[in-house]
């Protein structure tokens, strides 16, 4: 049931249903140049012919004209949600909720051909994307560390047609600062007593996963700040 045309001269002259098996014929066509073209419909894009989409086909007598086929990709659409990871994990836990307002790219052979924002409940969808390879990405704002998905921090997507893809999260945590003070201590109670004095120069250490990743220098009144 896709409508194929025939036109001679430019003219529109027949057209024909595809059947069950998406096969069509024009019977009793006489001499002359041709162009068949197809009724493109709603929610589809042409993949076969190559633009402009049609054949231009010039009979000869008594010789049939087969394999005039053409491919049609059903439109999808590419959703997924935008995440407060509060605990840095890269996984949605049921109490992180959706963060609005995040911008989230859309990118076909590296260009970048679409971008949408973060509704209020942290969704994002791009409809009517057609067949290809496409990367998606998020714009990182500023304090702000991407947790999911792994590095590089994107997702690359080959949809199949008719298929929508769903649940290409993003995750981040806000970025947060680790202070304190040392102290004299000078009756060696463990506790900062009015008069104990801070010290100066000593170097406090920051480790993740046994791994040394900062250091600071403690300032005059022997506060520091990561």
């Amino acid at each position: 049931n896709w409508r194929m045309g025939l036109f001679y001269n430019s003219v529109y002259i027949d057209s024909t249903l595809t059947d069950a098996g998406g096969n069509y014929t024009f019977n009793n066509v006489g001499p002359g140049t041709y162009a068949v073209s197809e009724q493109l419909q709603t929610g589809w894009e042409q993949t076969l012919p190559a633009s402009p989409g049609t054949y231009t086909i010039t009979t000869q007598s008594g010789q049939n004209v087969t394999g005039k086929n053409f491919g049609n990709f059903q439109l999808v659409s590419i959703s997924g949600m935008k995440f407060h990871d509060l605990d840095g994990d890269g996984v949605k836990d049921l109490s992180e909720i959706g963060l609005t307002n995040w911008r989230i790219r859309l990118f076909e052979n590296s260009i970048r051909i679409d971008s949408v924002l973060t509704d209020v409940n942290g969704n994002y969808t791009f409809s009517n994307v057609g067949g290809g390879t496409y990367t998606i990405s998020e714009l990182v704002q500023t304090g702000w560390t991407q947790t999911l998905p792994a590095s590089p921090g994107s997702y690359t997507i080959s949809p199949t047609s008719g298929q929508n893809v769903t649940g290409k999260d993003f995750g981040n945590f806000q970025n947060g600062t680790i202070s304190g003070t040392k102290f004299h201590d000078l009756d060696n109670d463990a506790v900062r007593d009015v008069g104990e004095p801070g010290l100066q120069n000593w170097r406090i250490r920051l480790v993740r996963a046994s791994i040394q990743i900062d250091s600071v220098l403690t300032n005059a009144s022997g506060n520091y700040t990561f």
